[in-house]
């Protein structure tokens, strides 16, 4: 994935400097992060999600000769399999198995010939070797995916095996174990490099900030029966080097200061275990305590914030936001509004980081973001202000409210989760209000469409998610709803039947790497069109997708037949409509809701630019459909439509910032960050080529008049 090499602290490091030669096989991932530490590399892309195969037969192909004719090499590392040290093979879960997870999903077929391998090479590995950790490095989600903060996701097995040494079972002696141990069933990841590394006999590396898993030394060295005691002494000794690499990592780095009250009572537990050296029971309490603490108080401070940063760039984006919506000012006095905001701008930081302790010296960004804020304010300043002769409707007002609800939720954890249900409610009420306004004024004709449009949107609330990986051609799902949309089809650009057959046959596996690129082809070349993103986008979706998107463009044509006036209130309600469709399209605000099997359609092998794109269409398309269906983007629209994705980007950063210590920051707060942002900067990107196609069709338009006359 494009890594960096690195170059800090890690097994590979180590290794390299006590002169051990090592072999590598498998995900060419470990080529990039250490090019040159490998006496022999065999490297495998690994990233096409759709090769099942390459690499883990690379590996296959390979370790055992290699294992087996051991003569050059001190360190063998297989990705799917890990580092071979002294009679310690650490197993990652076969890279098959994931890709199986990313394409079909944990319950196809495929996955059950992929696990059968597995454990085939398992069983001839554990009878060539004496010691074997078998470990994943993450689970998957129900539809194949990770990158969430489910259990599913997050939790995967450890299974340690040894012939020359035996593993003491902890769970004989519970009151033992429970007095010595929190879990019996559960590690943490980062557990396993201190623990790894001792059983390796390598120095722990630097960075760590885990402890030694205890069941692995917790063992009896001498003669006779088993020895609490003495199997005690064996597991301090471990914790002693776990507990001298944590405080010399405190001493070196000075992240955290010696003298806070936290620290101090740490280097008092670490001088009591050092007194108490001579009674095993009362070491281990201490080292425990000293680990558990050390770690905990690391783990608070090294996840550092910059606030001053967070504030300047929330002052952007409000900036952006005021600049776009209230910067109608008067065109003489932009000059000295420009002028005047620059200078403060620029001034003022420098100026108070020299006055205040409070503010320390502000880099270009922070000026930057000081002055868009203060240009932003003057253009307000010189704004004219609205005629008091303003008439605000029932459904302006409503529509306000809703925007202000929808705010409100962004604050809220419990909203944030079920975000797509808080969007359709907005939707439906969006739906609600425009019907009293029809019945408010009296317009009867439009009735029946509105009632049309409440069962067309009932029916969008509850059509199943389309998902690229668990589908099938139906006639429900797909036969259906891909009839009326050739029908829309037919209407609007008949010529789009073209990329409507294709996507066709490539459903029924026919030329499925050349139609594809027929769809994609016509739809750059009829891109004015405003059903160039449909086809594209119900061949990226998989055939369970027509349904939604026919229900969405019905959706979209009733309600702006019935209210065709390119208002605030009439695009604010659209702009829910938009929002929820990314929703019910299958996407979500988390990483796992990526359709990574869309960046492979059409593709032979894995290219990386184009499958970014492919996955980007994907991901953002909504806003692409909703954009091309609106029936005159005027200025106010498009100003509009920008103001509502941006407004939303700015609630979630505030939130994000005020509950940047949340125990749910990085589980939920930090990936709706990430997605509200990268939508408001989509929506802009699709507004501006928008605007830019249309330009040039006018110019276009205005060359063919002028060759007329």
């Amino acid at each position: 994935m494009h890594s960096e090499e690195i170059v800090e602290d890690s097994w590979i490091k180590q290794l390299t400097a006590l002169n051990k030669s090592i072999v590598f096989m498998g995900d060419d991932t470990w080529g990039k992060l250490y090019p040159t530490s490998f006496l022999r590399n065999y490297s495998y892309d690994s990233f096409n999600v759709k090769d099942l195969d390459t690499v883990d037969n690379g590996v296959l192909e390979h370790f055992f000769p290699e294992l087996v004719n051991q003569t050059d090499w001190d360190v063998l590392i297989a990705h799917f399999l890990g580092p071979y040290i002294d009679g310690i093979v650490v197993d990652d879960v076969v890279l098959g198995v994931d890709h199986v997870g990313h394409t079909f999903g944990p319950n196809h077929p495929k996955m059950q010939s992929k696990l059968h391998q597995m454990n085939e090479f398992l069983v001839e590995l554990t009878n060539t070797l004496p010691s074997d950790v078998v470990l994943g490095d993450h689970g998957m989600s129900s539809d194949g995916n990770h990158g969430g903060a489910t259990d599913d996701e997050t939790g995967a097995a450890l299974f340690l095996f040894s012939k020359a040494r035996p593993l003491h079972a902890l769970d004989q002696d519970r009151s033992m174990y429970d007095v010595l141990f929190d879990s019996p069933n559960e590690v943490a990841q980062v557990d396993l490099v201190p623990t790894l590394s001792l059983l390796m006999g390598l120095p722990i590396p630097f960075g760590n900030l885990g402890a030694v898993i205890p069941n692995l030394f917790f063992e009896s060295t001498g003669p006779g029966a088993f020895n609490v005691t003495d199997a005690l002494t064996h597991l301090n000794d471990a914790l002693w080097v776990n507990a001298h690499q944590l405080r010399h990592q405190f001493l070196t780095t000075q992240t955290i200061r010696m003298d806070l009250p936290a620290m101090i009572q740490l280097e008092k537990v670490f001088a009591a275990a050092q007194a108490s050296a001579m009674d095993a029971h009362a070491t281990h309490r201490l080292l425990q305590t000293y680990l558990r603490d050390a770690l905990s108080l690391s783990r608070a401070l090294y996840t550092q914030f910059d606030l001053v940063s967070m504030i300047h760039g929330i002052a952007l984006q409000l900036a952006a936001f005021v600049a776009l919506h209230f910067g109608s000012f008067c065109l003489r006095r932009l000059p000295m509004a420009l002028g005047v905001g620059c200078f403060v701008g620029f001034t003022w930081p420098f100026i108070a980081s020299h006055v205040s302790a409070l503010l320390p010296g502000a880099p270009l960004p922070r000026y930057l973001a000081t002055a868009g804020l203060s240009t932003a304010l003057l253009a307000f300043r010189y704004r004219p202000f609205v005629s008091a002769s303003t008439h605000l409707s029932r459904r302006s007002v409503g529509l306000a409210m809703l925007v202000v609800l929808h705010c409100a939720s962004l604050f809220s954890n419990s909203y944030l989760v079920v975000q797509d249900r808080v969007l359709l409610f907005l939707s439906a009420t969006t739906v609600a209000l425009l019907g009293m306004d029809i019945l408010v004024q009296r317009k009867w004709s439009h009735l029946p469409p509105f009632m049309l449009l409440c069962v067309v949107h009932r029916l969008f609330a509850a059509w199943p998610h389309p998902n690229i990986v668990f589908t099938t051609v139906t006639v429900q799902m797909t036969w259906i709803p891909m009839a009326a949309l050739g029908v829309w089809i037919c209407f609007v650009h008949p010529l789009s039947l073209i990329s409507y057959v294709c996507v066709w046959l490539y459903w029924f596996d026919v030329f499925p790497l050349f139609l594809p690129w027929v769809v994609y082809g016509w739809t750059i070349l009829h891109l004015r069109q405003p059903s160039s993103p449909l086809l594209v986008l119900v061949l990226l979706h998989g055939p369970s997708s027509p349904g939604t998107f026919a229900l969405f463009i019905a959706m979209a044509t009733l309600f702006h037949s019935l209210d065709k006036s390119p208002s605030v209130p009439t695009t604010v309600g659209y702009c829910f409509l938009v929002h929820t469709l990314y929703f019910q399209s299958g996407h979500g605000n988390s990483f796992a809701s990526l359709q990574n099997a869309a960046a492979f359609v059409g593709m032979a092998k894995f290219q990386w630019h184009i499958a970014g794109v492919l996955l980007a269409v994907n991901t953002f398309g909504a806003f692409w459909l909703g954009l091309a269906l609106v029936p005159t983007p005027a200025t106010q629209t498009t100003t509009v439509v920008t103001g509502y994705f941006t407004l939303s980007a700015i609630c979630t950063t505030i939130f994000v910032a005020i509950c940047r210590r949340h125990l749910m920051v990085w589980a939920i707060f930090a990936p709706k960050f990430v997605f509200d942002a990268a939508i408001s900067v989509a929506v802009h990107g699709l507004v501006l080529a928008q605007a830019l196609l249309g330009h040039v069709e006018k110019s276009d338009g205005d060359c063919k008049m002028a060759h007329l006359s």
